[in-house]
């Protein structure tokens, strides 16, 4: 169903290029229109990639992107300018169009579109993309993170902070976030700030969770959209997040932490799941856990 519907797309496109007359331009819109453009923009991107294209199928992206009164040929506007390539847009064509096409991705429906076609364009317009990071907090953020350099103290810092500060529940995103910031390298601190200790044992959760997903959820699959990130030692961040941890347990809120690690290294013996830690590893760290919560007397703090 997919093909077939990219080889419509296509035909129907091809058709109004070689005679661009009104009837064929409808003819188009309405089965854009009609069409996901989630199921068919990367294959479809690929293939008129392959194709010398005319420039006047920029002047119909401008027109779309600006007059449509439907997303999906908005979107379909994102595909065209993707396949042309923004740069040449906004050198050759119009700065305002380029300009455009970033200030519409702030609604998160289309982020992923511009991301796509900046992927396809082999551009990475940092400024534009920091803008897009500060204005976004849903699916939009996540990729665009997927986009943005953090290539100095500060961007790593506002990743670490800022990176999790989503209104949807992703794990997969922890990857990223974990590597962008340099965390496993952070974490080898002696000691650290409060604030610190919070983002970072957020991100190293959320990382647990992502390595033991519920399959069950729809969300998981889009992972695929994100680059591989590579396999991190969570030994030594477990030990490294519980070291660090150890200042802050007088107050019972932060003990949770401690408590929900223990939990997951039971539910890796509990799954066998033998690939991402020994189980003799995994009983270490439960006692360290356990050595961490039960440090202190709790029974007169439960009984206040």
């Amino acid at each position: 169903a997919i093909e077939m519907a990219k080889q419509e797309v296509s035909m129907c496109l091809k058709a109004w290029l070689t005679i661009p007359s009104a009837g064929n331009k409808e003819a188009l819109y309405s089965l854009v229109l009609s069409t996901p453009m989630i199921m068919i923009f990367k294959s479809l991107s690929k293939e008129l990639l392959k194709e010398k294209l005319s420039f006047e199928l920029v002047k119909l992206a401008d027109e779309w992107l600006h007059e449509a009164q439907h997303r999906e040929v908005i979107k379909f506007a994102y595909l065209l300018c993707g396949v042309i390539g923004l740069d040449k847009i906004r050198t050759l064509y119009s700065r305002k169009l380029y300009d455009d096409l970033f200030k519409m991705a702030i609604c998160e429906e289309f982020t992923l579109y511009l991301c796509t076609a900046c992927y396809f364009s082999y551009i990475r317009p940092q400024q534009k993309i920091w803008y897009l990071l500060r204005h976004t907090n849903g699916w939009g953020k996540v990729f665009t993170l997927s986009l943005a350099d953090f290539n100095t103290e500060q961007k790593q810092m506002w990743l670490l902070m800022h990176g999790l500060e989503l209104r949807i529940f992703w794990p997969p995103v922890a990857p990223l976030i974990i590597s962008g910031s340099r965390l496993t390298q952070r974490l080898q601190t002696p000691s650290c700030t409060y604030d610190f200790y919070k983002y970072a044992m957020n991100a190293i959760s959320q990382y647990l969770l992502f390595l033991t997903p519920d399959e069950s959820q729809e969300q998981y699959k889009l992972s695929s959209l994100l680059p591989r990130q590579v396999n991190f030692n969570v030994t030594d961040m477990i030990t490294n997040i519980l070291r660090l941890a150890e200042p802050f347990m007088e107050d019972p809120k932060n003990v949770t932490d401690v408590l929900s690690i223990a939990e997951w290294l039971r539910g890796v013996i509990a799954d066998e799941n033998w690939d991402i830690m020994e189980p003799n590893t995994c009983h270490l760290l439960i006692g360290k856990c356990e050595q961490i919560i039960y440090q202190r007397d709790w029974l007169p703090v439960i009984n206040e």
